[in-house]
C-alpha cells in the first residue's frame, strides 16, 4: 500500500511537471503580485509562478529575475515581463524589449501603467474622458485618478482584487478592443496584459 501511495504521488508530480510553467515577473511590488496571486488561485494553477520583486526597480532587473528563475524543465514553459513605460525614454524600451525577446521572454506592458488594465475591468478607454491620445501626456496620475472613479477605496498596496478577478473576462474584451499593432515603445493608451491571462486561462484547461 505504502509503494502504491508513493507512485500515485510521483505520477501526479510528473503529470503537474509535464505542464507549462509560467512565470512571472512584475515591475511593481505590490499591486500586480497581488493580481496575480489572485488570478492563480483563480485557476487552481501551481504552475503559475510570481516572482517577487528585487531591491532594483529598472527595467532590466525584470528580466534578471527571469534568468534566474529560469530552469531546464519538460514542457513548453512561458516566461512573463509585466512593466510600465510611465514615460521612460524609448530607446530604453526599445533596449528592453529587444533583450527580452532575444531571450524568448514575452512582454505584457502596460501603457502608461498597469493600473490601466485594472480599469478595464469597469469599462472600455474609449468610453472614458480623458484616456485617450499619447500615454505620457496623460500619466500614471490621471490613470490612478480615473480608477478610483470606479472603486474609490483602491491604492496600490490594498485593494479587494476579487472585484477586478470576477469581472476578467470583461477586462480581456475592453483591452482586445483597444488593441493596436504597435511596439513596446509605441506612446498610444494600452495594455497586452489580457495576452498573458489569457495564456494562464488557456495553460489551466
Amino acid at each position: 500500500m505504502g509503494k502504491r501511495k508513493a507512485r500515485n504521488r510521483q505520477n501526479k508530480s510528473n503529470l503537474i511537471d509535464s505542464r507549462r510553467l509560467t512565470v512571472i515577473a512584475t515591475e511593481g511590488s505590490q499591486t500586480e503580485p497581488k493580481y496575480f496571486d489572485a488570478l492563480r488561485q483563480k485557476y487552481r494553477d501551481g504552475n503559475v509562478r510570481v516572482l517577487r520583486k528585487g531591491t532594483k526597480s529598472a527595467l532590466m532587473s525584470v528580466l534578471n529575475r527571469l534568468d534566474k528563475e529560469r530552469k531546464p524543465r519538460s514542457g513548453k514553459s512561458e516566461y512573463w515581463a509585466v512593466v510600465d513605460h510611465d514615460r521612460r525614454p524609448i530607446e530604453e524600451l526599445g533596449a528592453f524589449a529587444k533583450r527580452a525577446r532575444s531571450k524568448g521572454y514575452f512582454i505584457a506592458d502596460s501603457n502608461p501603467c498597469f493600473e490601466l488594465w485594472l480599469i478595464l475591468h469597469f469599462n472600455a478607454l474609449n468610453k472614458i474622458s480623458g484616456l485617450t491620445g499619447r500615454a505620457e501626456a496623460i500619466g500614471c496620475g490621471s490613470v490612478e485618478t480615473t480608477l478610483r472613479q470606479y472603486d474609490d477605496s483602491f491604492s496600490k498596496s490594498r485593494y479587494d482584487v476579487a472585484k477586478y478577478i470576477s469581472r476578467i473576462e470583461q477586462a480581456i474584451s475592453n483591452a482586445k478592443a483597444n488593441e493596436a499593432q504597435r511596439e513596446v515603445s509605441d506612446s498610444a493608451v494600452g495594455t497586452r496584459v489580457y495576452k498573458l491571462i489569457e495564456s494562464i486561462r488557456n495553460s489551466s484547461t
